[in-house]
């Protein structure tokens, strides 16, 4: 009865011979020769666990549960192993051969249960992921059925062959070729070719131009395009004079593209509308804009009159160059990155997926053949695919420091992408690899450079590396490449460098140009190179054309520059003017002509400009308004320094300071207070004479910075430092020295610099609680809780001070001996707040958001009165010049908004109403 089942092929044959063994042993364990088959019992357990364990890791036809099972049953047949063989080596006087031997036994047997338990698993997990991806695919989840797969092989990289998961795979593409849609637009969608009317005049924008003056542009020159923070420039090749401006929004997802129709045209992205745009390459007039359901994801192809644009909303646009109009447009089930690649021999596109797939697309018409599975990981791809003959480049980057150059061919048999070659190269490829001839050059991160030969001839190696190159000094910036004759080869990355493809190696010329950041890819116009870039300092653009092999530049463009201070005044005849400083370091006289006039402002004298962009400082410029219509600029790094910029815009010789300034100084009487560490400066200039500095009290361990300084009066001013500790500051001028007159230990930080009006001051601190104190003691007169903390500055405006808190509310107090509230309104839009103080016009607050706002608003009842939205990000409050009123803009230009003042001040005020009224 037990040997019977051991011999047996049935499917419980373990499972009996461990039920006849039982039996026997409870039938033959009272039998008086119960020792006699000792041996036997030892036997067939012997051969059961044996068996039963091997099948269980074989686990040929058996789910993990009867695998389990067997391991079970194969425990079992071990303890009798264990029991009865050493038994029947006892009653052979303990002999240690044997007891050796039921020993190698019982560590084989728990051996191959380790491995049993290893493989059960492993089939328990692939059964799972199975189970999952056949769900998702029922769920018509491709992505997550993808996921899965991954996930299955991180853990067990074997599975990879796996009939049943290649089964799947072939399954989950068919499932994702599914969800891709097509829509046809019968008849095109057509494109708007509507202006819209601006609601405010022409912006002035300041833009120094170095180089060539006006009338020196020949009659061969054309326009480039630059695109400095949230606008797109159109500038005379020759002289470069900017032509036209546009705000196209931040971030625009591509470099607008130079292109053909009936006339010289550009293409461009607007984020501000979701609008693609082509617009008159020489005016910046608008020739067709067409709305998308979403920013494009990347740079559009542009093919035989068509425009094929992949979208954030999961979209390819096929757009019809000439007029806009929409024919045709793709769905897919996940984001598609970068630009469309075209193949001329099959006449197809390929555009990735962000995860794991690649489209096969038919141009005419235009729908999806077929999905093509590479496994990429999200973000690992985000280079453009570029075509190399028949084969295609996709660059793809694991880890943190690598990428795989993973080399495509679209399979005739499948009409399936199958990769044929990988390369592995240091560094992280997110920019543009360029062919010319059969030279491929691969730029990666820290300014690296590999080139291969390149070849889709099928009996040569694809991919073959010739050299590799790597600046001494490397920084991990944006690289641009263009390619030229003899091997030669132009970088822009930490600056415009001519490079040339030797047997094998990569040599550098020894010029460079243009040093700073690229921003945006060089533009090859005649022999020059046209290049924008952002200096060490500052996010200004500095826009410079270079003769390729001379690496000369004919002039310098700067545009972009975000105005830092301004400050008005008016002459013997009470005719206003305004003076501004850039952070590019350039003095700007504006007349009211010129704010009457709009355009461009490109020309100042040399006594104006600081020619900051040449020394390669790293330090940023700081600058503010002072006494008589001055402005203070100064700079920090390992020579600090100062300048006055006089009523005239004309700079005054530079003042060199003794140490660096850290924090933002004020103005006080005729003079400047520089924060510095641990101590405050008085400075009058360079010969005024020295005045002896006030210095903090410093604890053993602790640094002294100033969170801020607020002026009371011309010897008065206030100090808070990261200590808590608010000192009032005086200037004694007879012993020329600053001192302290009273100091309070803030309850709580202070992060917002307090206001003064009429010996008291307003601060509020991070918990909420506005404070009114003595100016002199510095004692509480009054408190209020703000319905949340002050998150801008407060500003005193007649007797009113303003206070905007987190909460997004905007609230006005009357100064009195006790704080009366005003009013208070709501900005409907989180971070929308004021971008400068408000501004007291004709018994009108105006006031300016930082998305473009300005609000007419009546100061005593809070009710707004007028609203016009400027459609571009504004940096300054309202300043006065004349009878014109003004806002900077996030370029550095000067906007016009005395309209909305004007167009409300014959009107009577709205009546007030209980429903607040928001702040866009």
């Amino acid at each position: 009865r037990v040997e019977q089942p051991l011999f047996s092929s049935s499917s419980t044959k373990w499972a009996d011979a461990v039920k006849a063994v039982d039996q026997f042993i409870d039938l033959d364990r009272d039998n008086p020769n119960h020792k006699d088959h000792y041996k036997d019992i030892y036997r067939y357990a012997h051969d059961i666990a044996l068996g039963a364990v091997e099948s269980s890791l074989k686990g040929k036809g058996l789910k993990p549960p009867a695998r389990r099972k067997l391991l079970t049953l194969s425990e079992k047949a071990k303890g009798w192993v264990e029991r009865y063989g050493n038994k029947e080596t006892a009653e052979k006087d303990g002999s240690n051969d044997e007891a050796e031997k039921v020993k190698a036994f019982i560590n084989q047997i728990n051996a191959t249960i380790k491995l049993a338990i290893t493989a059960i698993t492993k089939q328990e997990t692939f059964l799972t992921a199975e189970e999952n991806i056949n769900k998702a695919l029922k769920n018509k989840d491709p992505m997550k059925a993808f996921s899965l797969r991954i996930g299955l092989l991180e853990i067990h990289p074997d599975f990879s062959t796996n009939r049943k998961l290649t089964a799947l795979v072939k399954k989950t593409l068919e499932t994702e070729q599914g969800l891709v849609k097509k829509e046809k637009f019968t008849p095109p969608k057509a494109a708007s070719t509507k202006e819209e009317k601006p609601t405010l005049p022409k912006p002035l924008s300041l833009t120094l131009n170095m180089g060539i003056s006006a009338g020196d542009n020949s009659n061969g020159s054309t326009t480039v395009i630059a695109i400095a923070k949230n606008c797109c420039y159109g500038v005379d090749t020759e002289s470069g004079i900017p032509l036209w401006r546009r705000d196209i929004g931040l971030d625009t997802p591509f470099f607008p593209v130079l292109v053909q129709t009936n006339v010289e045209a550009v293409l461009l992205f607007d984020m501000n509308h979701t609008e693609l745009m082509l617009l008159e390459r020489h005016t910046g007039k608008l020739i067709w804009k067409q709305p998308t359901q979403g920013a494009a994801s990347g740079e559009p192809l542009i093919h035989d009159g068509q425009i094929y644009l992949p979208t954030m909303s999961n979209q390819l646009w096929k757009i019809s160059l000439e007029n806009g109009a929409v024919s045709t447009r793709i769905s897919f089930s996940q984001p598609i990155i970068s630009r469309p690649l075209f193949l001329p021999k099959e006449n197809k596109l390929v555009i990735a997926g962000e995860k794991a797939v690649l489209y096969l697309l038919s141009v005419n018409p235009l729908e999806c053949q077929s999905v093509s599975y590479l496994g990429h990981n999200p973000g690992a791809v985000t280079a453009p695919l570029i075509a190399m003959g028949s084969l295609i480049l996709m660059p793809e980057n694991f880890g943190s420091d690598e990428c795989r150059l993973r080399v495509l061919k679209v399979s005739p048999k499948t009409n399936r992408l199958q990769e044929i070659d990988t390369k592995k190269i240091k560094g992280i490829v997110r920019d543009r690899a360029v062919l010319r001839g059969n030279k491929l050059f691969v730029p990666s991160s820290y300014e690296r450079l590999i080139a291969f030969t390149a070849s889709d001839d099928p009996e040569q190696p694809p991919l073959t590396k010739i050299a590799k190159f790597q600046m001494s000094k490397p920084q991990d910036v944006t690289t641009y490449l263009s390619t030229g004759p003899d091997k030669q080869l132009w970088m822009g990355s930490s600056a415009l460098y001519r490079l040339q493809l030797k047997q094998k190696k990569i040599e550098q010329f020894e010029k460079r140009l243009a040093i700073g950041t690229m921003t945006q890819p060089m533009q090859f116009i005649g022999r020059n190179y046209y290049m924008g870039r952002e200096s060490l300092y500052g996010t200004a653009t500095f826009f410079t054309p270079a003769e390729r092999e001379k690496m000369e530049p004919s002039w310098r463009l700067i545009l972009g520059a975000r105005i830092l201070a301004m400050t008005t005044r008016k002459n013997s005849k009470g005719v206003s003017s305004l003076i501004c400083l850039t952070e590019a370091g350039d003095a700007f006289r504006i007349s009211e002509k010129d704010i009457a006039r709009g355009g461009f402002k490109s020309k100042i004298l040399p006594s104006q400009q600081f020619y900051y962009h040449k020394k390669l400082w790293k330090e940023p410029l700081g600058a503010i308004a002072v006494a008589d219509n001055q402005l203070f600029v100064y700079h920090g790094g390992k020579k600090p320094a100062a300048w006055w910029v006089g009523n005239n815009g004309q700079r005054k010789p530079k003042s060199p300071l003794p140490r660096k300034t850290e924090g933002t100084p004020i103005p006080l009487g005729k003079g400047v207070v520089l924060p510095q560490k641990g101590r405050l400066q008085l400075f009058f200039g360079k010969g005024k004479g020295r005045v002896v500095p006030f210095v903090a009290n410093v604890e053993k361990g602790k640094d002294i910075q100033w969170k801020f300084l607020a002026p009371i009066d011309k010897t008065q001013f206030l100090a808070c430092d990261n200590q808590n500790h608010l000192y009032r500051i005086q200037y004694r001028k007879g012993r020329r020295l600053l001192a302290k007159g009273a100091l309070l230990d803030l309850p709580q930080p202070v992060d917002i610099a307090p206001v003064h009006y009429q010996g008291r001051v307003a601060i509020a601190d991070a918990t909420g609680m506005l404070r009114i104190l003595d100016v002199q003691s510095l004692e509480a007169i009054s408190e209020k809780k703000l319905p949340a903390p002050a998150t801008n500055a407060l500003w005193i405006i007649g007797n009113q001070l303003f206070v905007e808190t987190s909460s997004n509310q905007l609230t006005a107090f009357q100064m009195g001996k006790e704080l009366k509230q005003l009013w208070s309104i709501p900005f409907t839009q989180s971070g929308n707040g004021l971008a400068g103080a408000p501004l007291l016009v004709d018994e009108k607050i105006l006031l300016v958001t930082r998305n473009g706002e300005a609000i007419a608003l009546d100061p005593q009842k809070g009710t707004i009165l007028k609203r016009l939205n400027a459609g571009e990000p504004l940096t300054s409050g309202a300043i006065q010049v004349g009878k014109y009123i003004v806002v900077a803009t996030l370029d550095g230009s000067l906007l016009r908004v005395e309209s909305v003042i004007q167009s409300v001040t014959k009107q009577t005020p709205a009546k007030k109403t209980t429903k607040k009224k928001g702040v866009n």
